[in-house]
């Protein structure tokens, strides 16, 4: 993968950990896709934030993993 590239799959890797630390820590999880201005508060709808936390926690594993094995090993291979 290109340079380029794999700097954008790392600052994308980078930016949706920092989101998912910013929701676990105010409690407010950005529900939709997009986005939608919607949020959903952890006190008034606990299962629903989870679930969207959990989605939010899988893709993150995902993107780690694409970054891992397009970035990562291709480089420790040379």
């Amino acid at each position: 993968m290109p340079w380029p590239a794999s700097i954008a799959l790392i600052c994308i890797t980078v930016s949706m950990f920092a989101t998912l630390l910013l929701e676990l820590w105010t409690g407010l999880a950005v529900a939709g896709w997009a986005g939608d201005f919607a949020l959903v508060d952890r006190q008034k709808q606990p299962i629903i934030y989870w679930a969207i936390m959990l989605l939010q926690i899988s893709s993150l594993v995902v993107t780690i993993a694409v970054a891992y094995y397009f970035v990562v090993a291709p480089a420790a291979a040379l």
